[in-house]
C-alpha cells in the first residue's frame, strides 16, 4: 500500500521512486513509496479427501485438483485431510508445505476402507480451529456415502461453513446429506470441473452441477 496509508517502508519496492526524487533534487512523496502492513487472511480452508472404497481412479484425480485449487485459493491458510475409517493429515493449516507436494500425496492415495464422515469433519474442524482468518470453510469431496456406525449429521452441523464436491454420476447420498446439514453441493463431470465449482460455492453460489 502507499506508504501515506502506513505501515513498514519497503526499501525495495520504493527504490525507483527515491532514486526518481533524487535526480529532481526534492524529498519523495509518500504516495510515491510503498509500505507494507499485516493483515489478516480473508479464508480458511480444510479440504477432506474421500480415500474409501468407493473412491478412486479419476475421482482421486480430481481430488489432487481440488488440492491444487485450494492452495490458490488460500495460500495462507489450507489444510488437506485423507479419510477412510479415519483422518490422515496431509497438509497441516499452517504448513510450508509447497502445493505440489500435496499433489503428489494425494496422488498417491489407494482407495480402500470405509467411510468415516464423522470422524472426518470432526478432525477439519479442529484443524480449522486454529486459523486466522474469520471465514473457516470446509470442503469434503466424497459421494456421502458414509459406511461406518456413526451419523456424520451432527458434526457436519457444528462447522461454520461446508461445501460438498460429489461426482455428478453418484451424487445421490451427497445430495440428501447435503439437504440435511445445510452443506452448498457441487457435482462434477470431469477431473477439471472441480477448481471452478470450489469458486462458485465459496463465493455464495447455491447448489450447482459442472
Amino acid at each position: 500500500m502507499r506508504a501515506s496509508s502506513g505501515g513498514d517502508l519497503d526499501l525495495d519496492a520504493s527504490l525507483e521512486a527515491v532514486a526518481a526524487a533524487r535526480a529532481e533534487g526534492r524529498p519523495p512523496h509518500l504516495d510515491d513509496l510503498v509500505a507494507r502492513d499485516w493483515g489478516r487472511p480473508d479464508l480458511a480452508l480444510c479440504l477432506l479427501v474421500d480415500r474409501s472404497g468407493s473412491m478412486h481412479g479419476a475421482r482421486l484425480a480430481a481430488a489432487a485438483v481440488t488440492a491444487a485449487a485450494c492452495a490458490l485459493r488460500a495460500p495462507g491458510e489450507h489444510a488437506v485431510l485423507a479419510f477412510a475409517r479415519d483422518p490422515v493429515v496431509l497438509r497441516p493449516l499452517a504448513s510450508a508445505q509447497p502445493p505440489l507436494r500435496t499433489v503428489e500425496e494425494v496422488l498417491r492415495l489407494r482407495g480402500h476402507g470405509v467411510t468415516g464422515l464423522a470422524a472426518a469433519l470432526r478432525r477439519a474442524k479442529v484443524e480449522l480451529a486454529g486459523a486466522r482468518a474469520d471465514r473457516r470453510v470446509v470442503v469434503l469431496l466424497s459421494d456421502c456415502r458414509a459406511t461406518d456406525d456413526e451419523d456424520p449429521l451432527p458434526a457436519a452441523r457444528a462447522l461454520p461453513e461446508l461445501v460438498v464436491l460429489a461426482p455428478a454420476g453418484d451424487a445421490d447420498e451427497a445430495r440428501a446429506f447435503a439437504a440435511r446439514s445445510g452443506a452448498r453441493l457441487g457435482t462434477y463431470e470431469g477431473v477439471s470441473a472441480t477448481p471452478g465449482l470450489l469458486a462458485e460455492l465459496i463465493d455464495g453460489g447455491d447448489r450447482v452441477t459442472g
